[in-house]
């Protein structure tokens, strides 16, 4: 429980970093998506598609 848990806290912080590059780049075409990886290498979370 506490690794999904922890999932569901590494693909809000993507998210949330995605949201503020989005608004750092402004308005471009530009494909964007944030990979947050743990301290073993592997992928923790992950945001949204750029929409």
């Amino acid at each position: 429980m506490a690794q999904n848990e922890s999932l569901k806290v590494a693909d809000s912080i993507a998210e949330k970093a995605r949201l503020v590059v989005n608004k750092t780049l402004g308005n471009t075409e530009t494909k964007l998506n944030i990979l947050v990886i743990d301290s073993q290498g592997k992928l923790a979370g992950k945001s949204k598609d750029n929409a």
